[in-house]
């Protein structure tokens, strides 16, 4: 069938301190933006550190970060410079920094990568199909294991037939398809498991 896809452009009003992600990659990963006179703009990269994308992602909603860097350009202002988070801030706009002009240009935009967590409690062998964001698709999601009560995210699938087995534990019929870059869909996961799990059949 014929289905129509929309795809908008970012802009438009915004709240005071407000920030959002402007996607780069999967949806807990890009450039930061925040809303300063009520229009968006972007953040500097210049003395941001690891702190600072701690808060930026508490302040998106998320654990904390991943990774930070340069990964696209932006557009507009760009609102935020200098900033010096000590890390225990819950917003961007309670670090110190410069507010409201910036001497960087658009390549120094900053973005970052951000994780969650669940503090849960588990069974040893349970396992369960995980995503950062609300979803009511429950037969999709990253590979977790219960081990030693803390939920672990298996490093990548060894092949189809591991995918298959994690279905039917679950209680599927069977594997529609298998992602072996899982966080990039679903988002990024505070304890991953070192070990790559390989099933010889299904």
């Amino acid at each position: 069938q014929d289905l129509a896809g929309v795809f908008c452009s970012f802009g438009g009003g915004c709240a005071q301190g407000d920030i959002r992600l402007s996607p780069y990659g999967g949806r807990s990963e890009g450039r930061v933006e925040v809303c300063y006179n009520n229009e968006w703009g972007t953040v500097c990269r210049d003395y941001f550190g690891s702190q600072d994308a701690s808060v930026a992602c508490r302040h998106l909603g998320y654990y904390s970060y991943y990774d930070y860097g340069v990964f696209s350009y932006g557009a507009g202002s760009i609102w935020m410079d200098n900033l010096g988070c000590s890390g225990s801030e819950q917003s961007l706009f309670d670090c110190p920094g410069t507010l409201g002009s910036s001497n960087c240009n658009h390549y120094d935009d900053i973005a970052v990568r951000c994780y969650s967590r669940d503090l849960s409690s588990c069974i040893n062998g349970q396992i369960r199909l995980w995503s950062a964001y609300n979803t009511t698709r429950s037969n999709e999601g990253v590979l977790q294991i219960c081990k030693g009560g803390q939920w672990y995210s298996s490093c990548r699938y060894g092949n189809c037939y591991t995918a298959k087995t994690a279905c039917k534990q679950l209680g599927y019929e069977g594997l529609a398809y298998y992602k072996t870059n899982a966080g990039y869909y679903y988002g990024y996961y505070y304890l991953n498991d070192r070990y790559y799990y390989s099933c010889s059949s299904s």
